[in-house]
């Protein structure tokens, strides 16, 4: 069986058999001799001294980790241990007894003082127990360390958002104190003021307007005010006399005044659909399409915007056929142009939903037009449905290919 092998010198490809392996070879090329066997050999040499020195790179590299973790677990030791001697050598100080009290002649320690147990006078220099402690002294020592607790705790509150419980409750009582003040003080000023009984004069006047019409709004308001308004005596006037006899013109407003039969003007819904029906007979739903409720004058300026994209399109493409001249490049010039004028004329808006439908609520009685455009890769369309709104009746409008004022395909 032939074994296919390179020449080390030229890298030759050679065919020599199994029994030539550990036989000279000569390459017929280069005419150099070689023995493939040894070849073979110097190389698994070669791959066996590589996988050894890995071998001992990789078990320096662990025994450096490990060295270098313990070296730092010593360390950490070490700062803990000295961590707690200084700690055990700073209580030892503060328990050893270097004052006593001033009273009792019991001994005090540093900590005593850290605890609010114990309290120094800086000024004679004594030391006394909470027990023997005076007044004075308690209470200055003890101030200082009541601010400190109040201020962090009013720090926390305000770091936090809202107000100190305190300043809170405090405010709710200023608030409490003051609703009871002016409660007590309205009450004072009710029983203060005398009771006056109506007069006759006042009860006529009263059944006077009563009888009276107030089907209108201003008779009803006028009779309202005569009941509740109380008249001194000098002001009343008998029922025989001729003001008394003479209504005021504002009292009433006839029913068959223009201001009585005015009413106002009632407003529509318009709702619909929007789709498009493709050339295999799907229909796409058109979601997100922006639909414009435009006045009626809106008709006359499109029809000169047309006009003019008719005659744009036609000086820039002069050697296009007659067929393509009113085709979709002048549909879009005039789409583009048109828009402009769409927006001065818009009045209301809406835009299609996720199923294709729209709304468009409070449409006030008159004559409009519904503006949309269609624009995709394929094909380019837009409507310009008339719409006449009479009476608060909802209107549905689908926006779909019957109803398109334009339409081309671009491909």
């Amino acid at each position: 069986m032939d074994i296919n092998v390179r020449c080390p010198h030229c890298q030759e490809a050679l065919a020599i058999s199994q029994d030539e392996i550990d036989l000279p070879v000569n390459c017929p090329l280069c005419h150099k001799n070689f023995v493939w066997g040894e070849i073979l050999r110097a190389r698994e040499r070669q791959r066996q001294s590589k996988k050894e020195r890995i071998r001992q790179l990789q078990a320096e590299r662990a025994a450096n980790q490990q060295q270098t973790l313990e070296e730092r677990r010593q360390e950490q030791a070490r700062k803990i241990e000295a961590q707690r001697e200084a700690a055990a050598r700073r209580a030892q100080e503060q328990r050893n007894i270097q004052w006593h009290c001033a009273e009792c002649r019991k001994g005090l320690c540093q900590l005593d003082f850290e605890n609010e147990v114990a309290f120094y006078d800086d000024d004679t220099g004594k030391a006394y127990c909470r027990g023997h402690c005076p007044a004075w002294l308690y209470a200055r020592e003890t101030r200082d360390t009541e601010k400190e607790k109040f201020t962090s705790r009013q720090r926390a509150y305000r770091t936090r958002g809202y107000t100190h419980p305190q300043k809170r409750s405090g405010k709710l009582g200023l608030i409490a104190a003051l609703v009871f003040i002016v409660s007590i003080v309205g009450v004072i000023v009710y029983l203060a003021l005398p009771a006056q009984p109506p007069t006759k004069e006042t009860e006529g006047g009263s059944k006077a307007v009563t009888s009276s019409d107030t089907s209108s709004p201003r008779a009803a308001v006028s009779a309202g005010t005569v009941q509740a308004k109380e008249s001194p005596p000098q002001a009343a006037v008998s029922a025989d006399a001729p003001q008394a006899k003479e209504s005021p013109p504002q009292a009433a407003i006839p029913a068959d005044t223009p201001q009585a039969k005015e009413s106002p003007k009632s407003t529509a819904t318009i709702s619909g659909g929007a789709w498009v029906t493709l050339g295999g007979g799907q229909s796409d739903i058109l979601r997100g399409l922006e639909i414009a409720l435009c006045r009626e004058s809106l008709g006359p300026e499109l029809i000169r915007v047309r006009a003019e994209a008719n005659e744009e399109n036609k000086k820039k493409h002069p050697d296009w056929p007659e067929f393509y001249k009113d085709g979709p490049a002048v549909l879009l010039t005039f789409i583009i142009n048109g828009l402009e004028v769409v927006s001065k004329h818009t009045i209301l808006t809406a835009k299609t939903s996720i199923e294709g439908k729209y709304r468009i609520p409070d449409v006030p009685e008159g004559s409009y037009f519904l503006f949309a455009v269609y624009n995709t890769i394929f094909s380019v369309a837009y409507w310009l449905i008339p719409v006449s709104v009479k009476s608060a009746e909802p209107i549905t409008i689908d926006l779909e290919n019957s109803n398109m004022k334009e339409c081309y395909n671009k491909k």
